[in-house]
Parts: structure tokens; C-alpha cells; sequence
């Protein structure tokens, strides 16, 4: 299969249904992993759609597409489970062995992992009143097993998201290079970090192991 075929993980998310639509303005040829494919009723009939979980790496091989593109932007609610990030990574790692794709790139969360130096109290205390602490410390846990398996995936660090209109925003970081972000730290739309996304899922060579996004 072709680099212009790309996976997508968390497509009826807020965040995965604007990587879904520029995908699809951009040509690729979509392929999808749906819990339930009826959430997006009106794309499956144009796209490759495999039902099942992410959390499954048989079926997430079966949806990867081989020598192709995949993008996650999967995420979890305050419920758990507590370990769906790391148990997740373990699953895209296994399909990325079986398929071999160009890139792939994960959506986390700045503050965590290897720039949790710079997490803001807002970020720590967001995460705590909604009672989802765990959450920062899985997506360490998910960092250090993509960091492990040397294989082309990179995480993708986004700082707080908003539902705004896009605005062209976003500049990639080293995680060493993250400026400080004060109380709160900055926001940016969730359009514009699927449009970032796009665009971090093919550079070739890949050339980080973290990425950090801010507008």
C-alpha cells in the first residue's frame, strides 16, 4: 500500500473528526478503526472501516495499512481503563511491527512524560479536580513504551485544546526546548493541531521521538 494511505485512531473524537476532514480534503485514502462505525455513518461507506478496539492489537494490525501513514487521537474518559494509554501503545507498537507503516503519530499531552518539567499547576490541578491524575502518569508510561521499541512513532505533545475556529497556528518543539508556560499556558484549536498532525505524520525520515506542539 502507499504512503498516501493513513490510519486513523479517535475519528469521532473532537479532535480526530477534523483530522478525518482534512485528510479527506487532502486526498488520502482513509482507513479507520471504529468502536461503532454508526458514529460516522455518513464516511464509512468511502473509507476503509474496521470495527473493533484499539486496545486489540489483532484487529489494530488488520486496520493498519502496510507501508502507509497512521495518526492516533484516541482518548479516555475520567472512568478509565487506567492503563488505556500505555495498553494502547502496546497494541500500536504490535501493529507497526506486523505493518511496517512509514509513520505514525500519537496526540498526548504537554506536561507529561519527558517535558512533565514543564507542567503548568492549571494542567495538574484540571487533571485532579476531574479526578483523571492517572491519565498524566499513562501517558509517561505510553511515551517511554514507544521511546523503547525504536520504531518511526512520534509523540505529538499538544498544550491546552479549544474547540475555536483555526487560525494557522503551530510550532513544533524539542521536548528540551518548550518554553516556560507560565500559570496556564497557552491554548490552541483543536483544527489547527489536526492540521499539525497532518503535517508531523509525514515528515520522512521521522526525526523525533517527542514532538511539542504550541500555537
Amino acid at each position: 500500500m502507499s504512503q498516501s494511505e493513513l490510519l486513523i485512531l479517535g475519528a469521532t473524537g473532537a479532535t480526530g473528526r477534523h483530522v478525518l476532514s482534512l485528510a479527506r480534503e487532502a486526498g488520502f485514502k482513509i482507513h479507520l478503526l471504529l468502536r461503532d462505525p454508526g458514529k460516522l455513518a455518513d464516511e464509512t461507506d468511502k473509507t476503509n472501516v474496521v470495527e473493533g478496539d484499539a486496545l486489540d492489537a489483532t484487529i489494530l494490525t488488520e486496520a493498519m495499512p502496510s507501508g502507509g501513514l497512521a495518526i492516533s487521537c484516541l482518548g479516555i474518559g475520567p472512568k478509565g481503563p487506567k492503563a488505556f494509554y500505555s495498553d494502547t501503545a502496546k497494541a500500536i507498537v504490535a501493529a507497526t511491527k506486523a505493518k511496517s507503516p512509514k509513520q505514525v503519530v500519537v496526540l498526548s499531552t504537554l506536561g507529561t512524560g519527558s517535558t512533565e518539567f514543564r507542567r503548568t499547576a492549571l494542567l495538574s490541578g484540571m487533571f485532579k479536580m476531574m479526578g483523571v491524575s492517572w491519565i498524566l502518569d499513562d501517558r509517561a508510561r505510553e511515551e517511554g513504551i514507544f521511546k523503547q521499541s525504536g520504531l518511526p512513532i512520534t509523540v505529538l505533545q499538544s498544550c491546552l485544546l479549544s474547540n475555536g475556529k483555526p487560525k494557522g497556528r503551530g510550532t513544533f518543539f524539542d521536548p528540551g526546548e518548550v518554553p516556560r508556560l507560565g500559570v496556564m499556558g497557552p491554548m490552541i484549536s483543536r483544527a489547527d493541531v489536526a492540521k499539525n498532525l497532518l503535517e508531523a505524520v509525514q515528515i520522512d525520515p521521522p526525526d523525533a521521538a517527542v514532538r511539542c506542539l504550541l500555537p
